[in-house]
């Protein structure tokens, strides 16, 4: 990040990796900058939406409700499209939507979005990112708490799981198990 400050994207991906290995206080004061900003740093480029992603797996974990608002509203347009640089895949949209639509306490909203990113990437045959996403949308049903959201959540979980393990998504794995160990029964 200090070596190239004209790409952002790269401070986006750093406070990311600050949230993976639960440096939350560091990655709030790395991801702070762009969202004083409103993500105007960030260029609308190729790269764009995979930045917006990085941001917005970053304001979920954080909880950053401002960040989530913004970004909710930068990522709608482009709900139904995919994260691709050409280069690099990451998935549908509407993942991330999902995410930060959490954070921002649109709980109905994120389902359906996450219910959209679900049967996207298993309609392409994507497994990593169907598990990926099942696992964040069981916290959001867990978030909303409706009845039958927590069998849900717990149905999601456990296909997450499954598939994290028949992979050796390592990552995947370890939330997975967290999160079910977190569930109480409905």
């Amino acid at each position: 990040v200090a070596a190239n400050p004209g790409l952002p994207l790269f401070r986006a991906m750093l406070a990311g990796a600050l949230c993976e290995i639960d440096r939350a206080h560091d990655a709030r004061e790395v991801f702070d900058p762009l969202v004083e900003h409103g993500f105007e740093q960030l260029a609308f480029d190729v790269a764009w939406l995979t930045a917006m992603m990085h941001c917005a797996e970053v304001a979920a974990h954080l909880e950053h409700r401002r960040a989530a608002d913004m970004l909710a509203e930068l990522l709608a347009p482009w709900r139904g499209r995919f994260v691709s640089t050409g280069i690099a895949w990451a998935g549908s949209v509407a993942r991330p939507l999902g995410l930060v639509l959490g954070a921002a306490g649109r709980l109905d909203e994120a389902d359906e979005a996450l219910a959209q990113a679900a049967s996207a990437h298993q309609r392409i045959d994507a497994p990593i990112e169907l598990a990926r996403t099942r696992v964040d949308w069981a916290r959001v049903l867990v978030m909303r708490g409706r009845r039958g959201d927590h069998d849900r959540a717990r149905e999601q979980v456990g296909l997450a799981l499954s598939t994290a393990e028949t992979l050796g998504l390592a990552t995947i794995k370890r939330r997975a198990q967290a999160f079910l160990g977190e569930l109480t029964p409905a």
